[in-house]
């Protein structure tokens, strides 16, 4: 059993050279998208992996923890290398860091987004909750949606 925690072995914050003599990143993407080797993704994702922490980084907040974060953006890494198009005259990187930017905001978003109903909404729900109880005594059952209405 590996007892090894993931700070034992950080990753580095520059990217390895994983491209073998000759090989551009596009040949890496053409490798992995069109004919599916998994080893070219694999190291797609050494390659810009150290890009994703640094996104991460960013967003870093005491309430939030770093390990946390490097794995969202490490998702939005790997939906960007899914979606890529290297037929695009398009730099990898200037189509990854929205990408993961979007995945850091979505996650903060979808964590600490709460709804804020306006006041005259609250109101109007306090008044519809009071008239029902009413009605509900007045009449000794539930009142129908147009008894509601009608009150």
């Amino acid at each position: 059993m590996n007892d090894s925690s993931p700070q034992d072995h950080p990753v580095p914050d520059e990217a390895p050279d994983t491209l073998a003599p000759g090989e551009s990143e596009h040949d890496l993407f053409v490798r992995y998208l069109r004919e599916g080797d998994q080893h070219a993704r694999e190291q797609l994702v050494e390659r810009f992996l150290p890009l994703a922490r640094q996104l991460a980084r960013r967003y870093q907040r005491a309430d939030e923890p770093m390990d946390d974060l490097i794995q969202v953006a490490s998702l939005g890494l790997l939906k960007a290398i899914d979606r890529f198009d290297p037929d695009r005259e398009v730099v990898f990187s200037s189509y990854a860091v929205p990408t993961i930017l979007g995945e850091l905001k979505r996650h903060f978003r979808d964590r600490t987004w709460s709804v804020r109903v306006p006041r005259d909404l609250q109101e109007l729900a306090l008044r519809v909750d009071r008239t029902v109880t009413q009605l509900s005594l007045d009449l000794r059952r539930s009142p129908s949606v147009a008894e509601i209405a009608e009150a």
